[in-house]
């Protein structure tokens, strides 16, 4: 036996129970791969930091093991990959050991979601995706749609230890949608763009025990907000823009714009989005004497989207009103003061454009009660036209 395999046979042997059950793992990793053999240096390497993590920092560009899961093209094949790394404080320094890694992919070739390799798991320091009962060290996805959810479990921490969680998603780019990181416990949402994904957090007693405190979501690029219901109606001399919004999803702002002719449109006020499953906005453009108008979003990773144009209705100086609103019942009041004479029809959209009621109204006469029948709750859209022209818009919820 030469010396050098003697000093590594004496170093394995005094190993903690910790540094055997990683060594198995990796070793288990690399059979389940079956894509390249199991290199000694490489395993002595990985014995020698393991063992040495709380005495010196190697680079990170000399991590054996992320080095190994970065290589690995197993029978998951490699595609687009996603790399979450559990970051540990050394006790004493102000540096940062890794502690374990996790993989997510995404390949068509795969048979379904959430198929991957088990996580055999670590005493402490617990990194691993969560698919129902399955505890994954690599977790692959077929395909990825708007809803999905993977959950990243973090367990068996030290408490009041310093933490870093680092996700790398330089070599992941799936088209039409991005990948952000969710943090349940301070409800933020990190958008995952190269590696730039560095959260620090200490657990304590209260927050060791938030085991699935990660997640990564995914977010269609283009459709920051499901729909934008708006409105724009003259009063004396200002005209009050509302809209209503149907799931926004990582909108940063809303920008009002107007118009003389519908093809240049100038910006307004920026108003912060609310990010809820439906919101209300109300703008009031003083003096104003734009014909028409319209809502810019913009997401967090700068994508643009437009609601449709809007004319200015009730610009004769007519004043209409729908209530009650929220509306409880079957019967919808209409006010409508000052129209000008003649037959209007009065249309309800649901959210996804189905037309729920038609009916008809004389505009000579201010008081209107629409008998519209048994309607589901949710978001509805109002619309009042005269000869194809819409005098008035708003939303209606109905509860």
């Amino acid at each position: 036996m030469n010396k050098e395999k003697l000093l590594f046979n004496m170093s394995f042997l005094t190993l903690k129970p910790t540094v055997v059950v990683l060594l198995l793992s990796f070793i288990g990793l690399n059979k389940a791969f079956g894509k390249f053999p199991i290199n000694n240096d490489a395993v002595k390497a990985l014995s020698y930091r393991t063992y040495n993590i709380g005495k010196s920092l190697p680079s990170e560009k000399n991590h054996i093991y992320a080095k190994q899961m970065k290589d690995n093209f197993s029978p998951l094949g490699a595609a687009n990959n996603l790399f979450v790394t559990l970051y540990k404080n050394i006790t004493g320094t102000a540096d940062y050991a890794q502690a374990d890694q996790i993989k997510l992919l995404v390949n068509s070739s795969l048979a379904s979601n959430g198929v991957g390799t088990n996580k055999l798991p670590n005493p402490s320091d617990n990194l691993a995706f969560i698919e129902g009962t399955k505890v994954l060290a690599i977790d692959g996805y077929k395909t990825i749609a708007t809803k999905d959810t993977i959950t990243i479990s973090v367990d068996l921490l030290t408490t009041s230890l310093a933490y870093k969680l680092k996700v790398d998603a330089t070599a992941f780019a799936v088209s039409g949608f991005v990948p952000m990181l969710l943090d349940r416990f301070t409800n933020t949402l990190t958008t995952l763009v190269a590696d730039t994904a560095l959260i620090s957090f200490t657990p304590t007693a209260a927050t060791n025990t938030f085991g699935k405190r990660f997640a990564i979501v995914f977010k269609a690029t283009g459709l920051p907000v499901k729909q934008i219901n708006l409105s724009a109606i003259k009063e004396s001399n200002n005209v009050i823009v509302n809209w209503n919004t149907v799931d926004e999803v990582g909108v940063i702002n809303y920008t009002v714009q107007s118009s003389d002719n519908t093809t240049s449109f100038t910006d307004l006020s920026t108003i912060r989005a609310k990010n809820d499953a439906n919101a209300s906005y109300t703008f009031v453009d003083a003096n104003s004497n734009s014909s028409f108008y319209r809502i810019k979003a913009t997401d967090i990773t700068g994508v643009v989207s437009y609601s449709k144009i809007m004319a200015v209705s009730g610009a004769t100086g007519a004043r209409i009103i729908a209530f009650p609103n929220p509306l409880v019942g079957n019967v919808l009041h209409l006010s409508t003061n000052s129209l000008s004479t003649g037959k209007y029809n009065v249309v309800l959209h649901n959210t996804i454009g189905q037309r729920v009621f038609s009916g008809e109204i004389d505009g000579s006469v201010i008081n209107h009660n629409l008998k519209i029948g048994s309607l589901t709750a949710g978001q509805y859209v109002l619309t009042m036209s005269k000869e194809g022209k819409v005098v008035y818009n708003t939303s209606l919820q109905v509860r």
